[in-house]
């Protein structure tokens, strides 16, 4: 069974923008739309997508009360900000250049632009940006316009050109938020944890106290197994603002460290794993499961012509808690959910089932890297079938041949099961080849949409493909054998 980690696409989009109604105007030119401000003494908080930040009241002009309409209007190109961001320039009190004032190089809203023409009003900015008089604003300008390419790339699916993108921002304006934390995102979605934990550190020495860059960090060491420093970031996030993902996030790596805080760790060449050493599992089983694990990552990599870019965390369970930890019901026998979670059973041996289950939540942290994060449910069920040896019975293609007939033209995907999910995978499989499923996957690397990537690498169409596959299992069936 899989289940897909925080969707970290929503901080990237947080950072890179949102509705907003006022307009701060400052005192060295430039116009900050935002979505809610208040003085506090001598300081100024106000909310923009990035989060909360913090100036003094000093730097304020005047606050412009607008329409949202209104707001995507300003006579000067607002720059992104961060917690440090605004900084007089040395002629606090000049006005925009003529240029600036008759023809900004783009409109406030990057919402209302296509991406050709953010593309293009990216290229004017970088022109913009060889000019000394221009360069700081334009800079900052660009960084913010390629965040947003980025981000469009990254909800996508292609997070190489994001990763491209976003990099690009950063040599603009090295501190750009969106950018910051855009980048880290996309390198925690790719499994690179260590350079997303390099760019967020170096991110927090700028803005440490932004809520996301925090939210990722913890991110950061959930994935390396630090659910204490997981725990005291997500904190730390919340205290910033208030957000349910996070929260959601903060409850589960709670639960996950009342049970497993005392578990040993055991590294592998592949592996991480975590257990009680002197509870349910035994040092027998664990060494054996060890073993098969590692044996099945050659397999799986030679298979999928693929090998995940961290090792891969395995934590081992007794029932209970496996259950206390996941709130997944009884019949759940695994899970993968960015690690593989095994409740043991009070098993003391390697067992048919057991090693099913093992092979089954590994093939899902393969086939995930692989395809991005963006493998469909069905494809990632039957694949993980097909890789722990199931088929199905007469009885099954009987009972998956009536609920087809029965459709009336609805996509069986989104009425979603195991058994149809293992029968188009196989037919797949059987009709083209294992090769175009591959194919299929590295196409949705890129950001091809599923059933594209599909039709694609088949050379047919994926509703004709389907049609094809229902066909085949209607048919006898209906024909009364």
């Amino acid at each position: 069974m899989v289940k897909r980690r925080a969707a970290l696409l929503v901080f990237i989009a947080l950072a890179t923008g949102a509705a907003r109604a006022d307009v701060l105007h400052l005192k060295d030119g430039r116009s900050i739309p935002v979505e809610s401000w208040e003085y506090r003494g001598d300081q100024v908080v106000f909310e923009i997508p990035a989060g909360s930040v913090t100036i003094p009241r000093s730097l304020v002009l005047r606050v412009e009360a607008t329409t949202p309409s209104q707001a995507a209007k300003p006579a000067v190109t607002p720059a992104p900000v961060g917690e440090h961001s605004p900084r007089p320039s040395p002629r606090p009190e000049a006005k925009p250049s003529p240029r600036i004032t008759a023809k900004p190089p783009i409109p406030a809203d990057w919402t209302g632009l296509s991406v050709p023409e953010m593309q293009r009003a990216v290229e004017t900015l970088k022109r913009e940006a060889r000019d000394p008089q221009r360069r700081e604003q334009a800079s900052r300008q660009a960084a913010l316009g390629l965040s947003i390419l980025a981000a469009k790339s990254a909800e996508a699916g292609d997070l190489a050109a994001a990763q491209g993108l976003f990099g690009e921002a950063l040599t603009y304006d090295p501190r750009c938020l969106p950018a910051l934390i855009g980048l880290s995102a996309a390198y925690l979605r790719e499994g690179k944890d260590h350079y997303a934990r390099s760019q967020l550190e170096e991110a927090l020495l700028s803005f440490p106290k932004d809520p996301t860059l925090h939210y990722l960090m913890g991110e950061v060491h959930y994935t390396q197994e630090n659910l204490h420093d997981a725990i005291s970031e997500w904190e730390t996030s919340l205290n910033l603002k208030q957000d349910s993902r996070v929260a959601a996030r903060l409850e589960k790596a709670k639960r996950e460290f009342s049970v497993d805080e005392g578990f040993e760790r055991k590294d592998t060449a592949h592996f991480t794993f975590r257990y009680d050493e002197s509870g349910s599992v035994s040092p027998g089983l664990a060494s054996s499961l060890r073993d098969y694990l590692e044996e099945s990552y050659r397999e799986l990599s030679d298979r999928f012509q693929f090998a995940p870019s961290s090792p891969v965390t395995v934590v081992l369970y007794a029932t209970r808690e496996f259950h206390q930890v996941t709130q997944e019901p009884a019949s759940v026998s695994g899970l993968f959910d960015g690690k593989i979670r095994v409740p043991l059973g009070g098993l003391k041996t390697m067992s048919p089932p057991l090693r099913a289950v093992l092979v089954h939540e590994l093939t899902h942290a393969f086939v995930a890297g692989k395809s991005g994060g963006n493998c469909p449910r069905w494809l990632q069920e039957g694949l993980a079938q097909m890789q722990e040896g199931r088929s199905l019975s007469p009885g099954q293609e009987r009972a998956l041949a009536r609920d087809l007939a029965a459709s009336e033209g609805r996509s069986w995907y989104d009425d979603f099961s195991y058994p149809s999910s293992l029968s188009f995978t196989l037919y797949l499989t059987q009709k083209y080849s294992f090769a175009v499923v591959l194919q299929a996957l590295d196409r949705m690397k890129s950001g091809v949409p599923p059933e594209s990537a599909v039709g694609e690498a088949a050379g047919d169409s994926f509703e004709e493909i389907q049609k094809a596959w229902v066909a085949g299992l209607v048919q006898p069936f209906a024909e009364g054998r």
